[in-house]
């Protein structure tokens, strides 16, 4: 049998310590760890160069999506739109595809999807109790300390395997 089956290296490694320092932190500061930890498996690249650029673009991907749902939400609050009804989902896709195009014409593809998701988890996910301003902000937060968590565990541990 192949023994490299049964090998861990360094990238998985470093994904699964990104991973756990994730959930430790968003505890400590009484956040959600999903959004914190899916941007540190996404972000953990082969090399600390290339989790950079992800970061980046992650971050900028972020930041715009999260605003942009954030004003969205104003605005349709604005205009008494009954959200999560069917003209809201109708407008929650249309704005999908504004937001897609704006950041094509940008240069910005690899923000795309980010974006997007984050966007989405703002606009779909119900925001509980929390202001808007708050849960966008929070969402926001939370991919970002997956990112910076991320780039920092790739760049201070070695690309090498582990040996055995």
């Amino acid at each position: 049998m192949n023994q490299d089956v049964f090998h861990i290296g360094m990238r998985i490694t470093k994904t699964g310590i990104a991973a756990f320092l994730c959930i430790l932190i968003s505890k400590f500061v009484s956040a959600e760890p999903f959004y914190a930890v899916i941007a540190a498996v996404i972000c953990m690249k082969k090399t600390s160069a290339d989790s950079r650029h992800t970061g980046v673009e992650r971050v900028l991907g972020t930041v715009f999506g999260g605003t942009f749902g954030m004003g969205l939400l104003y605005f349709f609050k604005f205009l008494h739109l009954e959200i999560y009804g069917t003209r809201y989902d109708v407008l929650v896709s249309l704005a999908l595809m504004l937001l897609i195009k704006v950041l094509t014409l940008l240069k910005r593809e690899d923000a795309v999807s980010i974006a997007c998701v984050v966007y989405l988890s703002i606009m779909l996910i119900p925001m509980g109790s929390q202001t808007i301003v708050d849960y966008a902000v929070g969402r926001i937060a939370e991919t970002l300390l997956g990112v910076v968590v991320a780039v920092g565990i790739n760049h201070l541990l070695p690309n090498h395997r582990l040996r055995r």
